[in-house]
């Protein structure tokens, strides 16, 4: 798969469609200069193979 799992906070693609809500502020905090401990970003796409290759949604859904 070519998908990234992972981003820093200040890559540019760390938007909320990516990284969720949480992380999207992150990056917009990092690219204000305000001080963010060092980290990055599981991405959306992680979760989603995450819950994919575990048959996961159902129970998701049942939740």
């Amino acid at each position: 798969m070519s998908e990234r799992y992972t981003l820093a906070l200040s890559d540019p693609k760390a938007e909320l469609a990516f990284v969720g809500g949480k992380g999207a502020s992150l990056a917009r905090l990092v690219r204000a200069g305000l001080p963010v401990p060092e980290g990055f970003h599981i991405t959306t796409a992680a979760y989603r193979a995450f819950v994919d290759e575990n048959g996961l949604q159902a129970r998701i859904v049942e939740a």
